[in-house]
Formats: C-alpha cells, sequence, structure tokens
C-alpha cells in the first residue's frame, strides 16, 4: 500500500457506519484531518479508539438537505469519500421504496452540487447489485448493467450522475462496486451475524434454501483498504473490490460450527427467490490499485465470531 495518503484533509460521508467507522480510524492513524458528515449528534461515541484526536472532526448534516450541506466549510479540502447511503433491509425486492432514492440519488447530486473546484479525487463506493443477474462468472466491470432492486438502481444512478460532473468539473472519480462485506459490526440482517447469534445459543444455523447460493464474501479490514487505496493512488475509473473466490452459504455456516466447537448441524428452511452465484473479477483493481485482500474467509469469519460472542463490534 502506498504511504503518500498522510496530512491531507478529507471528507467522509457514511463514516459512522460498518465500514465507515473503520476507514475514519485509519485515515486518522495515517496522520490525516478526517471530516465525519453525519446526521447523529453524538457521532464521537463511535470512536473511543481515537480518544478525542484534533485530527477528526463531526459536522452534523442532512446530506438531502442543501442548506445543511451549503453551510459546512468545504474549503481546503483533498478528497471526499462518500459512502453515505441507506442499505438494503429486510424486504421484497419487488418493493417500491422511494427512500432509496431520497438517501442515495438525491443525496449524491446534492453533494455534486458542491464539490470544490480543486479538488484532488473523489471516492464513491457502489455495490455487486448494479450487475444485476451475473450472464457470465466471474464478473468483470464489463459486464452488462441491470440491477433488479431499487437499492442497485439507486447506486447506479448515484455512479452515473458523478461520472457526468466528474467530466465537466474535471477531478478525478474513483468507483468501488464492493461485494458482500462482513466484519465485526456487520449488519444483524446479515447471513453471518445471523448464523453467529445463532451459535451463541448454542442453536443450529438457519439457512434459507439449500446453501448452494454463491458469494464472494471480502473481509471489512480488505475494503477499507481497497478505499485507502483508491486514494492513494492516482488511478481513476471503475473497479471491482472484492476477493475473486465463491463460497457456498452452506459451507460459511458450516466454517463457522467447526469453529465455534459446537455438535450441530444447519437447519434449511424453503427460499422463495432464484438461486444466484456471484463471484466478482478483481485483476483490474489488483492492475491499477495493486489491490490484493489479505484476509482469508477463515480467517475473518474466526475474527467475527470471537468479536461477537465477547460482545465487541
Amino acid at each position: 500500500m502506498s504511504l503518500s495518503l498522510s496530512e491531507k484533509r478529507i471528507l467522509v460521508t457514511g463514516g459512522t457506519g460498518f465500514i465507515g467507522r473503520r476507514l475514519v480510524t485509519k485515515l486518522v492513524g495515517m496522520g490525516n484531518e478526517v471530516l465525519v458528515l453525519s446526521r447523529s449528534k453524538t457521532p464521537h461515541l463511535l470512536f473511543s479508539d481515537t480518544g478525542g484526536n484534533s485530527k477528526l472532526q463531526f459536522l452534523c448534516c442532512d446530506l438531502t438537505d442543501d442548506e445543511s450541506l451549503v453551510s459546512l466549510s468545504w474549503n481546503n479540502v483533498d478528497y471526499i469519500v462518500h459512502m453515505g447511503a441507506l442499505i438494503p433491509q429486510r424486504q421484497p425486492h419487488t418493493s417500491i421504496n422511494d427512500t432509496y432514492f431520497v438517501n442515495n440519488v438525491i443525496s449524491t447530486v446534492k453533494i455534486g452540487h458542491i464539490i470544490p473546484d480543486n479538488i484532488s479525487g473523489f471516492v464513491y463506493t457502489s455495490t455487486l447489485d448494479v450487475y444485476g443477474v451475473p450472464q457470465c462468472i466471474p464478473i468483470t466491470e464489463k459486464h452488462p448493467l441491470n440491477p433488479r432492486t431499487f437499492y442497485g438502481l439507486s447506486k447506479l444512478a448515484g455512479e452515473q450522475y458523478l461520472q457526468m460532473i466528474a467530466q465537466q468539473r474535471g477531478f478525478n472519480l474513483t468507483v468501488l462496486r464492493l461485494t458482500q462485506v462482513y466484519g465485526p459490526g456487520e449488519p444483524v440482517i446479515k447471513a453471518i451475524p445471523r448464523f453467529i447469534n445463532a451459535l451463541g445459543k448454542h442453536e443450529p444455523p438457519i439457512i434459507y434454501g439449500d446453501g448452494s447460493d454463491v458469494r464472494d464474501y471480502l473481509y471489512v479490514e480488505d475494503a477499507v483498504n481497497a478505499i485507502v487505496l483508491a486514494l492513494a493512488n492516482d488511478q481513476p475509473g471503475t473497479y471491482n473490490i472484492a476477493t475473486g473466490r465463491g463460497h457456498r452459504i452452506a459451507e460459511v455456516a458450516q466454517k463457522l460450527i467447526d469453529l465455534s466447537g459446537l455438535n450441530l448441524q444447519p437447519i434449511f428452511k424453503p427460499m422463495t427467490r432464484e438461486k444466484s452465484e456471484i463471484v466478482l473479477d478483481i485483476s483490474l483493481a489488483m492492475e491499477k490499485l495493486n489491490y490484493y485482500p489479505k484476509v482469508s474467509l477463515d480467517e475473518g469469519l474466526r475474527r467475527q465470531l470471537m468479536a461477537i460472542l465477547a460482545g465487541v463490534q
């Protein structure tokens, strides 16, 4: 990883989220001044490990409100990392929910209006959901874009809007399409924390379907490193951020059972949605960003299991 990213002024949206908290802590630890935009009145409570570091500032702001954004001081900001978004909740993919567009599209448009002229770079975290149903495996960045969820559609709209703004304004834009990111603090609606919570009660994990669905799981630390690399390297473009390896859901559940030392078997329940296999091609990120994921699935699951069972997020 390049060590040139220090003593910069970096503005981060979504900096109090699952990935964002770790990114902010890392950037501050590298000697950068980080401005975190948050709706929360007490975001500092999430950063006990930074201990009142003077290089970490919190700005109360609603990303969907023009007045709230314009009132902030954007002078001398070197980089922007836009991670703030409404993430998928447990709901049918066919549900019409305008909230995704308010939080993910409108907020991105409003930020685009006030990007400083002299900014060095802009990193936008997107999602594998922009691809929709895979037409080939692994999925490259040239795969057709046909999102099947409102979340994926909203993130794709954000990508395309920022690409137009970057061309007009002449700043470097890096879009990172993240795969399924896991680790301590992951939203509890996701499969891995649900499996671990069940094991913590000495109960078998519940799998919906036959467990043959394949996902490309990325440990949160590797996701953070990818964002740092995108900031440190002058390589605008769109990149898949994943491991390039797929694992069946049943395999993940069994690994967690083995790590727990419990004599259990998963319970399989009917699933209404179609099976899917998702593995991303990361060769472009490896070539251009020098991005190489380091944490294996076994090690990542061990860390997450230990953290959750110990009550650490």
